[in-house]
């Protein structure tokens, strides 16, 4: 729990803006249910046509017979039942990864039933595609509820560090970042800007969001008066992608990867 909770502080920012829409309509499963998933699983199964190929399969190799014997008992089940066991059709065509099997026919058999063999290969890649949409819909399901974790938390944490006058190393820098993009508060970043003529940044590839959008903002102050201030003002960043070693305060090489492009492009400008 020590470590969920770490996790949830560590990327405060992700999760207060995270809704669980979000989510969704990143794994495209808004309106996807269980029960609506292994629906569309056993109504898409073409029985009949398997039925009248499962004399043929059984003429076939030992790994064919035992996939018609699996099959017609499948089909003896009820819709209830194959809900429940509908894990035992998917191993009749899909790896334990979900993946197509490599062989669906013995060699023989697939040369002299094409069409049998076409009838399976269309199948398992229905049902890779099924599978898929099932994983999605897992995933969304677990993040769904780590999101609702995560908020409860923070409100908790929140609340406790209200009740005692406290804030954490995080609430300075957001504090911060809050202070300097509220319009209303402008005066700020005039009088930091009339203050500093040099910005370094060492380490710069463990610097989190957060930081990096003081940074940001107050350097765009810097080149916005560039044209007419006379001082000689100067931007230097050092760091290294490949030696980021800070994920666990929220660093993020792909940000700091970002930043080196805005950056440039405003002293460009």
């Amino acid at each position: 729990l020590r470590d969920l909770t770490d996790f949830v502080l560590q990327h405060r920012l992700f999760f207060e803006d995270s809704l669980p829409q979000d989510i969704e309509r990143a794994l495209n499963t808004a309106h996807v249910t269980q029960k609506g998933l292994l629906d569309s699983l056993v109504r898409g199964i073409p029985e009949q046509v398997f039925r009248n190929h499962c004399e043929l399969l059984q003429t076939g190799g030992i790994t064919d017979q035992a996939r018609a014997r699996s099959l017609i008992q499948f089909f003896t089940l009820s819709n209830s039942e194959k809900h429940q066991n509908y894990e035992d059709y998917l191993s009749l065509f899909l790896t334990q990864q979900g993946e197509k099997r490599a062989r669906l026919l013995t060699q023989k058999l697939a040369l002299s039933s094409p069409d049998l063999k076409d009838l399976l290969e269309t199948e398992a890649l229905r049902l890779e595609d099924w599978v898929q949409k099932h994983n999605a819909l897992e995933i969304s399901t677990v993040s769904k509820a780590f999101l609702s974790f995560s908020h409860a938390f923070l409100e908790v944490y929140e609340q406790l560090k209200k009740a005692q006058s406290l804030l954490d190393y995080d609430d300075l820098i957001l504090k911060t970042v809050a202070l300097l993009k509220n319009p209303g508060c402008h005066w700020v970043l005039y009088k930091l800007d009339g203050g500093l003529d040099h910005i370094l940044v060492d380490e710069a590839q463990d610097t989190n969001p957060a930081q990096w959008q003081v940074i940001r903002t107050i350097a765009e102050e810097f080149y916005a008066n560039a044209a007419t201030d006379e001082r000689h003002r100067t931007l230097f960043i050092v760091g290294d992608s490949k030696q980021s070693i800070y994920s666990f305060q929220g660093a993020d090489p792909l940000v700091f990867t970002q930043m080196q492009t805005d950056l440039r492009t405003f002293a460009q400008r």
